[in-house]
C-alpha cells in the first residue's frame, strides 16, 4: 500500500504525514477463495489526529495470490 520510497510532500501537516507511516495501519487479510486473498488497510485507532475521513479510511485489495498483481481497490 505505501512503497518503501515514498515520502509525504514538504509541506504536508502532521496528520498527512502520520498517514504517510506504515505503522499509522491495521491490515487485515481473508481468503476470498483460491486465487484471491482480500485485504483491508485502516487508520489504526488514534494513529493520526485528523478529522474527518482520513481518521478512519479503509481500502480494501482484492489480490491475485498466484499473480501477485491487485485486481480492485475499494475506498
Amino acid at each position: 500500500m505505501l512503497p518503501r520510497d515514498v515520502s509525504p510532500p514538504r509541506n504536508a501537516t502532521p496528520d498527512e504525514v502520520c498517514l504517510y507511516r506504515r505503522d499509522s495501519y491495521d491490515v487485515d487479510a481473508a481468503p476470498l477463495n483460491a486465487d484471491v486473498m482480500l485485504v483491508r488497510f485502516r487508520v489504526r485507532a488514534g494513529a493520526c489526529n485528523a478529522e474527518g475521513r482520513t481518521a478512519t479510511e479503509v481500502a480494501t485489495y482484492a489480490v491475485d495470490v498466484r499473480g501477485g498483481r491487485i485486481l480492485v481497490v475499494q475506498k
